[in-house]
């Protein structure tokens, strides 16, 4: 039984009674009265109410979210369209924010309204990875899918907004696609990170300078999942690796490595992020939480103050390498304002780093993979294992979440992902 309080009308309750749905008070609690005549017992878990609009109710559940406009009278589901898909990572679109893009277990999924509502645009492609999307024109979009048994790897490319899709991997059929970014002045130009086999150790890095029409190995590097472009210098590109980041200020001509972390063998680099006002802050997201560098990646300092404590993954050791923190973006608004999606949920640092707190409000204790927030800055969305989530930031110390789409326990998973920077999904 679970019940959240309505904080401005305390004498309003809700509660879920196991085997009979939702009841309602309206009077502190001294009688109640069955509000579910729309959803019946579908094993609500949690109640969270809009803080801003507190006649919106939001009911999580074992198959879905629920949303109520009227505190909890009636009740419709905010998951329309994308059900029983653990997601591996969520772009927006950068010249219109309500538009949303997935990647999820099974396939590529598409939103027009903020999510709520989803269309599975059935791309056929297997195993998808990563997805890019062109700054300039994001009609134009890229996935990076992996090479299984059989079947051919690399990237595959759309020219009208997912709708239909090629394979545009001469040169790069044979690996699988771990990181993609896309040069946001030169869109034609972009890197991809990959291995001939998605478990592989050794993973290269694969340029195109003409569109994904053709590819050449530029580097090869330690199990890189990780690229970022510097939006200020786009010649200068970092990839991370396994206890280190490499950085080419050529465009991938030459390249230098720094070590990241004390311990050899035991740092994974799942994300990197770089604010848009400087050329020498860089963040890394490991499987050791947050590092910061302030020179251009010369070298490196921890900086986890808030973050929960994180496992190491060394390899050979019988644990999985997918590393504990593979999400990281900046505020395009407030570079100062950091988001770091970790396997403990979503944290926020809005000191550069200094200092995280976590910003959970309504999501479950799920893995999150992956970060995309808008233009503006005002919404934010994950995603998890668990779903798609989204917080919208109304000034208010707290972020409010908007919804989060919830699949049954049975499809959850987690995945090795890399996570786009800010600015390929979003400029």
């Amino acid at each position: 039984m679970h019940h959240r309080r309505r904080t401005t009308h305390p004498a309003t309750l809700l509660v879920n009674v196991s085997g009979s749905g939702v009841y309602r008070s309206t009077d502190g609690a001294t009688s109640w009265a069955p509000v579910n005549l729309d959803v019946g017992d579908l094993g609500i878990t949690s109640f969270l109410f809009d803080r801003v609009y507190p006649q919106t109710v939001y009911a999580r559940t074992a198959s879905g979210v629920l949303k109520s406009v009227d505190a909890g009278v009636s009740w419709i589901p905010t998951n329309s369209g994308l059900t029983n898909a653990s997601v591996r990572s969520v772009t927006v679109d950068p010249l219109s924010p309500t538009t949303l893009y997935v990647i999820t277990s099974g396939d590529v999924f598409k939103s027009t309204n903020a999510g709520e509502s989803w269309t599975n645009l059935d791309t056929g492609i297997p195993t998808l990875t990563v997805l890019a999307i062109d700054p300039v024109d994001p009609t134009i979009l890229y996935a990076g899918i992996a090479k299984l048994y059989g079947t051919e790897g690399g990237v595959f490319k759309s020219i009208d907004a997912g709708e239909t899709w090629t394979a545009a991997n001469v040169g790069i059929r044979n690996h699988s696609v771990r990181g993609l970014v896309i040069d946001p002045d030169r869109p034609t130009t972009l890197y991809a990170g990959a291995t001939p086999d998605f478990s592989a150790e050794v993973t290269d890095v694969f340029k195109s300078i003409n569109g994904g029409a053709s590819w050449g190995q530029v580097n090869d590097i330690d199990y890189v999942s990780s690229l970022a472009i510097d939006p200020n210098s786009p010649t200068t590109v970092y990839a991370g690796g396994l206890d280190r980041v490499y950085k080419s200020v050529d465009g991938g001509e030459t390249w230098t490595s720094t070590v990241i972390g004390a311990v050899f063998g035991e740092l994974y680099v799942g994300a990197l992020a770089i604010p848009p006002s400087t050329t020498t802050i860089v963040y890394a997201g490991t499987s050791r939480g947050v590092f910061k560098s302030t020179n251009g990646g010369d070298s490196w300092v921890e900086v986890n103050r808030g973050l929960p404590s994180f496992q190491r993954h060394p390899l050979g050791s019988g644990y999985s390498n997918v590393a504990t923190l593979d999400a990281l973006t900046v505020d395009p608004t407030t570079p100062m304002t950091l988001y770091a999606g970790t396997d403990r949920g979503v944290f926020r640092s809005t000191d550069g780093a200094s200092s995280w707190n976590a910003i959970n409000m309504g999501l479950p204790n799920a893995y999150v993979s992956g970060l995309a927030i808008v233009p503006s800055g005002t919404i934010l969305y994950t995603a998890t294992g668990a779903g798609v989530g989204s917080f919208e930031f109304s000034g208010e110390e707290l972020p409010r979440i908007i919804a989060h789409l919830e699949t049954p326990e049975k499809e959850r998973d987690h995945f090795f992902l890399s996570i786009l920077p800010w600015f390929l999904a979003l400029a």
